[in-house]
């Protein structure tokens, strides 16, 4: 597994807690040990620059995964790129502060919840998001 930061603001990131995640995400969804995720910290225009872009929705957002796992094919040995998990900083530090934790809780909640996207889950009705959420607090146990 390789677990690329790009955190130019130098922001306090738990990197153990975070690969421990990713490792629990490795096992239940039997990913190989060949595996990169990047996730990088960007400011608020630039994530709303993103969602403008590539989701059609003008304004800022906590978080946007980007997969590359679809059509993708690796030979034996090769890395698997999973995808990149892109994060706000300020929104995230903005709702750590509503839920009454720490930003590097948020930023773990942020990256679980990213990664199940980028597995393939999504949140667009209820019970979706509900079971996203169930999944996300497993990996984070």
């Amino acid at each position: 597994m390789h677990l690329e930061i790009n955190n130019p603001r130098r922001l306090k990131v738990d990197r153990k807690r975070l690969e421990q995640m990713v490792s629990r995400a490795q096992e239940k969804f039997a990913l190989s040990d060949m595996f990169q995720i990047t996730v990088s910290f960007v400011s608020r225009s630039e994530i709303q620059r993103l969602n403008t872009l590539h989701r059609g929705i003008p304004k800022e957002t906590d978080v946007l995964s980007f997969s590359y796992l679809e059509g993708a094919v690796y030979e034996p040995g090769d890395v698997q790129e999973i995808g990149d998990i892109i994060i706000c900083s300020d929104v995230a530090k903005d709702q750590a502060k509503i839920h009454k934790h720490a930003f590097d809780e948020e930023v773990l909640f942020l990256c679980a919840h990213a990664l199940l996207h980028l597995m393939g889950y999504f949140d667009d009705t209820e019970a979706e998001a509900e079971e996203m959420n169930k999944l996300a607090h497993e990996l984070l146990a």
